[in-house]
């Protein structure tokens, strides 16, 4: 993430700016991110969203998908964003690191006969790094995945949920929270 903020406080023109909490630039500058004590931002938590189909054809999907979300640190993610925009690695090669290095890769499973996952990456490379770490995972427990590039945000993917181009996308449990609900400010910073 640069732009008029980031370079801003990198020149020290301002000491406190508004981030992304996982930009890559805080881990390539050695920024601090400060603790949100009073609650002031909503909870966007990384989360596996997928349809009622896919979840009722696999039954153990969930658990695979739990393991990998209790794995994601902003601490972590942060990193993985920075090897992405600063250092120009490739999502899929992040993704096979972070699960290797993390021991989230699980053991090929028993897995029922059902639907491709076809897992929806919105335009930015966080959640393209998240699909992939996503479906990384759910590969080697032995799902038929594949991998959709929406060319865009929640405004594409949503009507991507809908149609049936995707099955499964890594969202953030506020934002979708306040698309899904007009910006009608129900999410807070309380997970």
């Amino acid at each position: 993430e640069s732009g008029v903020v980031a370079d801003a406080l990198d020149s020290g023109d301002i000491d406190i700016a508004l981030l992304f909490s996982t930009s890559g630039i805080i881990a390539d500058k050695g920024w601090v991110v400060l603790e949100d004590d009073q609650n002031m931002l909503a909870a966007d938590n990384v989360i596996p969203v997928l349809t009622t189909e896919l979840n009722d054809a696999y039954p153990d999907l969930a658990g695979v998908a739990n393991d990998v979300s209790a794995g994601i640190t902003t601490e972590n993610l942060t990193e993985l964003n920075k090897r992405f925009d600063v250092d120009a690695e490739d999502a899929d090669a992040i993704a096979a690191s972070f699960l290797e290095d993390n021991d989230l890769l699980p053991e090929e499973g028993d897995v029922p006969d059902g639907p491709d996952i076809t897992i929806g990456a919105q335009d930015f490379g966080e959640s393209a790094i998240l699909a992939q770490i996503y479906g990384q995972a759910l590969e080697a427990a032995g799902y038929p995945v594949e991998y959709q590039e929406l060319g865009g945000f929640r405004d594409i993917e949503v009507p991507a949920f809908a149609n049936g181009e995707i099955n499964f996308a890594p969202e953030y449990a506020a934002s979708m929270l306040e698309f899904l609900n007009e910006s009608a400010g129900e999410a807070t910073g309380d997970v």
